[in-house]
């Protein structure tokens, strides 16, 4: 198991990026765009998450003879469902975090910034354990979700569905940014830790 100490020592480890997390938002703008498979799947899940969003929504209209608002209604129940899944989001990161070893989950927010958080204090992740940490909430909510879709597909809670699973697909923003910049860096053997106190990420690169 690599320790901060590890990275510290400059004679096998160096400081690939340190990221302040008041400086996340931009960093994450800048990572989402990155042209690589990670990105490119992260647009696509939320393309196709609105246009079907929009196809339920004109079915239950003029299919099924539903009124806008009250199917406005719906979709906006989903779009709330979102902010009370922000919390098991979180805790699904601890989860993670407890299986690939860590000894102590720290929970946290930017109410103004709408960034929440779960970090494992001075825990150092390798690529392999980052993704197990940040896929688990996007992998295991959006299963959730696409089932309860499936046994809604004559309803209009379908429009629930669909739109719960756009905010929340769009809520992982900053689990893919940080996944795209390992991919992007991936011809180097990356390293990374939070400090809490600091409140900074750390990046570190074998030599």
């Amino acid at each position: 198991m690599i320790s901060v100490e590890d990275l510290q020592d400059s004679s096998q480890f160096q400081m690939l990026k340190v990221l302040d997390h008041e400086q996340l938002v931009p960093f994450v703008q800048q990572q989402i765009r990155a042209k690589n498979w990670l990105t490119f799947s992260f647009w696509l899940i939320n393309i196709l998450c609105l246009l079907l969003l929009i196809l339920s929504i004109f079915d239950q209209i003029w299919n099924k003879n539903i009124a806008f608002t009250h199917v406005l209604a719906y979709v906006g129940g989903g779009f709330c469902a979102f902010f009370v899944l922000i919390p098991l989001h979180e805790l699904i990161h601890g989860f993670a975090y407890k299986l690939v070893g860590a000894p102590k989950i720290s929970y946290g927010a930017q109410i103004r910034k709408m960034i929440f958080y779960a970090l494992a204090d001075r825990f150092v992740l390798g690529k392999k354990a980052f993704f197990v940490v940040a896929l688990a909430p996007f992998v295991l909510i959006s299963s959730f979700v696409i089932v309860f879709c499936y046994f809604n597909y004559e309803n209009i809670w379908l429009c629930s569905g669909i739109s719960l699973l756009l905010m929340h697909s769009n809520g992982c923003v900053g689990d893919f940014a940080l996944m795209s910049f390992f991919h992007e860096n991936r011809k180097k053997e990356v390293y990374t830790y939070d400090d809490l106190a600091e409140k900074k990420t750390y990046f570190c690169v074998k030599k």
